[in-house]
């Protein structure tokens, strides 16, 4: 029991050790999983925008209408089919969440991103993709394929 203390102690100074030296400067956010029994994770998080995103948790019900307005008339549509709880940033972006169904999704800043161009897919805000995998999704599997159908856009 003693030696399993101290490794999570230990992967827990790491962390801090990360978070407080490598990711000083950064603008980008970062998570780390840590598995030390086999069965659970210990999950670490930073968001490091260096503002208030003003983080608030929110139980979604099923039947929530909601828009992905990009702003270029590819936009669209869709009502949760899933009850979900979730993080939110800056008004509406879920950052962290999970569904009824177990399926967490995490959304991670990294300003340096580059998009594919656009094309004629429906086009689905860099800040809504997490919970639309939530309202969509029992599954990861389930959540790769629908992807597919919209097009993840700035």
């Amino acid at each position: 029991m003693a030696n399993k203390v101290a490794r999570f102690a230990a992967s827990g100074l790491i962390a801090a050790f990360f978070v407080a030296t490598v990711a000083d400067g950064a603008s980008a956010c970062s998570r780390i999983l840590s598995n030390t029994n086999g069965k659970a994770n210990v999950v670490a998080r930073t968001m490091d925008l260096y503002r208030s995103d003003a983080a608030k948790m929110v139980v979604y019900p099923r039947g929530l209408e909601r828009v992905s307005n990009t702003g270029d008339g590819k936009s669209f549509n869709w009502a949760s089919k899933l009850e979900s709880v979730a993080i939110t940033s800056f008004g509406s972006a879920t950052s962290d969440g999970m569904n009824e169904k177990g399926l967490v999704a995490n959304l991670l800043y990294l300003g340096d991103t580059r998009y594919e161009p656009r094309d004629g897919r429906p086009g689905l805000s860099n800040l809504l993709w997490a919970q639309y995998v939530l309202d969509n999704f029992a599954s990861v599997k389930e959540a790769v394929e629908g992807l597919k159908n919209v097009q993840i856009v700035p």
